[in-house]
């Protein structure tokens, strides 16, 4: 399957902020799980901004939350924000 999905990333003091533009899918979970790990120490907070999403896959998201915790061990302090953060996680 051909992903049409982008991480924007940017630093603002300290702090990263993760822009997430397309569909989410499996291969998506997977290059935002190594973004975070390889952002994560280090950053004060990091911003995972959902508004350009497009679809997000009910599959892989859930194994995206499966394996968010593991990941929120890891991150200092995860955020989401946007439109579609409760289509992607679960507060």
């Amino acid at each position: 399957m051909v992903s049409n999905f982008q991480i924007i990333s940017y630093n603002f003091k300290g702090s990263i902020y993760l822009r997430l533009l397309g569909n989410f899918d499996e291969d998506s979970a997977h290059e935002l799980f190594d973004t975070l790990i390889e952002c994560g120490s280090g950053s004060l907070d990091i911003f995972i901004d959902t508004n350009g999403l497009k679809t997000i896959h009910s599959f892989d998201r859930n194994i995206f939350l499966m394996n968010l915790e593991g990941i929120k061990k890891q991150v200092k302090n995860l955020i989401f924000i946007g439109v579609n953060k409760h289509k992607l996680i679960q507060d």
